[in-house]
């Protein structure tokens, strides 16, 4: 994480400093690149009835559920299409795109969720960088905050220290 320069997407090692772009994200994590940008919050109407039933569905007043039960609950549940889709691609975001320090699912995106035939319109790639640089910014900030970062950061980070030995 001390490599990485948030202001270019970039990983700065000894060998060379190497650009990460939505395309390595889709070629890592095989993301949808559509034209809709993803963002944060500004839930209203129907979005936070949606965002309200999630809620219900896990058993949750505040923020979301925690992470380490989802996945046993999602296949025990099985349930409805859409349902099992919302709550598995609300898992996959939390584990591998953006954290909480409290260990909680993410649920700051689950209006995009609501339409499962649209979530492919979205641009999920330049949302994981979006992610990854805001992550990075705050842990430099406080190096002792849990770092919730994407595990596209790492996986990259990882294969590119095996590659150039670093």
């Amino acid at each position: 994480m001390e490599k990485y320069d948030h202001w270019d997407n970039s990983l700065n090692l000894a060998n060379g400093k190497i650009l990460i772009n939505g395309e390595d994200v889709y070629a890592t994590l095989g993301l949808p690149m559509g034209q809709l940008e993803v963002i944060e919050g500004q839930t209203s109407g129907a979005d936070i009835e949606f965002l309200e039933l999630s809620r219900r569905r896990w058993n949750v007043e505040r923020g979301g559920p925690p992470i380490g039960s989802m996945n046993e609950v999602i296949l025990e549940r099985g349930g409805h299409r859409h349902e099992f889709i919302t709550d598995f691609i609300t898992y996959a975001i939390s584990s591998y795109i953006v954290g909480n320090a409290n260990g909680t699912c993410h649920f700051r995106v689950v209006k995009y969720l609501r339409n499962i035939n649209e979530i492919k319109c979205y641009n999920w790639c330049a949302y994981s960088i979006k992610c990854l640089n805001d992550a990075v910014v705050e842990w430099k900030k406080d190096k002792s905050k849990f770092f919730t970062g994407s595990l596209l950061f790492l996986m990259v980070s990882t294969t590119i220290s095996h590659y150039f030995n670093t």
